[in-house]
């Protein structure tokens, strides 16, 4: 890099990870060339009209096996209120997106876009809520319990009948 002019640019693409780092270090700057652009016109509108979008787990393709259509798995979509009814492509059985309007929210959104409009997956949302749940390590009784309560019941019944048993034997004896 020494004979490098201070004064020319260069594409960051001309430079491999460690010089990189190095310049970053040097300059005190962070370069993140893989970082993902972000639709800030899409993004403006769910944030400013989020009343009129909605998240809809949909069912996004069909496939065709001998002439039968299969639904596939559903995804979250991202619909806008005045979106025309969903539609399927005829001969592909994929999801018409209507620009705008309709998003597969993990193919036509990228990391960036989906963390500025505060999605979070079923998964972020369930690892979120159990970890606020406070644990309750108090189980109660439990099966064990039930089955030990029973046994000494069953215990104290056999025991009261020999002993009425018993007691009823000397009676008829001493008659």
């Amino acid at each position: 890099m020494s004979n490098l002019q201070s004064q020319q640019i260069y594409p960051v693409s001309r430079f491999n990870q460690e010089e990189i780092a190095e310049i970053s270090r040097a300059k005190n700057i962070s370069q993140t060339p893989t970082s993902q652009p972000i639709n800030q016109e899409l993004v403006n509108d769910i944030l400013q009209n989020i009343d009129k979008w909605r998240i809809e787990s949909t069912v996004v393709s069909y496939n065709c096996y001998g002439g039968k259509w299969y639904k596939g798995q559903p995804k979250p979509v991202l619909i806008r209120q005045d979106a025309e009814e969903i539609k399927y492509n005829q001969s592909t059985g994929e999801l018409i997106r209507q620009p705008g309007k309709v998003y597969v929210v993990k193919e036509d959104l990228n990391d960036a876009e989906r963390k500025a409009i505060g999605y979070k997956s079923e998964a972020e949302l369930q690892a979120s809520s159990s970890s606020k749940t406070p644990k309750n390590d108090d189980k109660g009784i439990g099966k064990d319990g039930i089955i030990a309560i029973a046994g000494v019941i069953s215990v104290l019944l056999i025991g009261g009948v020999a002993i009425a048993k018993k007691k009823l034997n000397k009676k008829v004896k001493k008659v």
